[in-house]
Formats: structure tokens, sequence, C-alpha cells
């Protein structure tokens, strides 16, 4: 490999790496704040329903509180596990590198899977719960009942939802970066030996 090639796959592997890290940044951050804006919408609008229509279907949002601190909960669980994964990667690394240990190569991280999946469990019990909650407020604000009803209005500070860095807003997962061709130098042509002497 020469080092054109060198640089430009140390640069997009730097640069994937970077990605993948603001991305599940961003996915637990989507997870925590949203499961919890959405138990605090399912609340007020409990509360103020209830005291004018009786409400039909609470099972649906009874399990989708469940599914909701579930998902708060996989989330907040995945950040303890990923800090003894980090811990047993870093005793993998140590034994290899520095000891020469190969047996540690071999070793699965199976914390560092549970982190993983974690991660995919609380993705699902978010989107569940969603459902069950739209399922919910959809048959409790349709045809007779939304005639019924004054509109459901939330008291919230308009401004855009960012991450924990100022100037970045937060709409996006992390661009994945373009790989950057290289030049390849041209052939030299080949020439006949010449039959001078």
């Amino acid at each position: 490999m020469d080092e054109q090639r060198q640089e430009f796959y140390m640069t997009i592997r730097q640069n994937l790496i970077d990605s993948k890290r603001a991305n599940a940044e961003n996915y637990d951050k989507s997870i925590l704040s949203l499961s919890t804006a959405s138990l605090g919408f399912s609340l007020a609008f409990l509360t103020r329903s209830s005291s004018s229509n009786p409400l039909v279907a609470s099972g649906y949002l009874e399990w989708s509180w469940i599914l909701f601190i579930g998902a708060i909960s996989l989330t907040l669980a995945s950040f303890l596990v990923s800090q003894q994964a980090i811990k047993r990667q870093l005793d993998r690394a140590s034994r290899y590198y520095k000891k020469n240990d190969r047996s540690a190569l071999d070793e699965v991280n199976w914390l560092a899977r549970w982190v993983t999946w974690l991660a995919y469990g609380a993705g699902v019990a978010f989107l569940i719960a969603i459902c069950l909650t739209a399922r919910f407020v959809s048959l409790n604000t349709g045809g007779d009942r939304m005639a019924e009803q004054k509109p459901f209005t939330t008291h919230r500070t308009e401004r855009p939802f960012t991450t924990d860095r100022p100037g970045v807003p937060f709409k996006k997962g992390a661009p994945v970066p373009d790989i950057e061709p290289v030049e390849t130098p041209l052939e030299t042509p080949v020439t006949a030996p010449s039959d001078k002497k």
C-alpha cells in the first residue's frame, strides 16, 4: 500500500469511527428525550380527556407507558454495560499488544454485544410504544369524540432540538464520507531489448 492510499484509508477510517460514535450518541439521546416527552404528552392528554369524556381502550396507553419506561431503562442500562465492556476491551488490548497474549485476540467480549442488543431492544420498545400511543389517541379523538372536545394543545417553548454541542442541530444521522479515488501512476511502456551490442 503506497503512502497516498494509506493516508486516504486512515482519514476515511477515522471519519467513519467518528460518524459511528456520533450516531450512537444521538441514538441514545433520541430514545431518552423522545420517550420522556411521549410520556409527558400522554399524561397531559389523559389529564385533559378524563375530565370531559370517558376514555376507551386504556390498555393501549398502559402498555405504551410500560414500553416507554422499558426503552428508557434499557438505554440507561446500556450506559453501564458499555463502561464494563470498555474495561474488558482495554484489558484484552493490553494483554494482546503488551504481553503478546494471542488468546486475548480470540476472546469474545459478550458485554460489547449486550450493548448492541440493549440498544436494539430500546429502539423496538420505543417504536411499539409510539404505535400504541397513536392508536389510543386516535380512538379517543376520532369522529364524534373529536367534535365534542376542544382542540388539544400543549404548551412548549418553540426552539430546535439540539445536541449538547452548541450550534449543532439534531436532525439526522451522521453523514457517511465518500471514498476518495487514488491517482494511479501511468504504466511505464515496456520496450523491446535492442539487438545492438
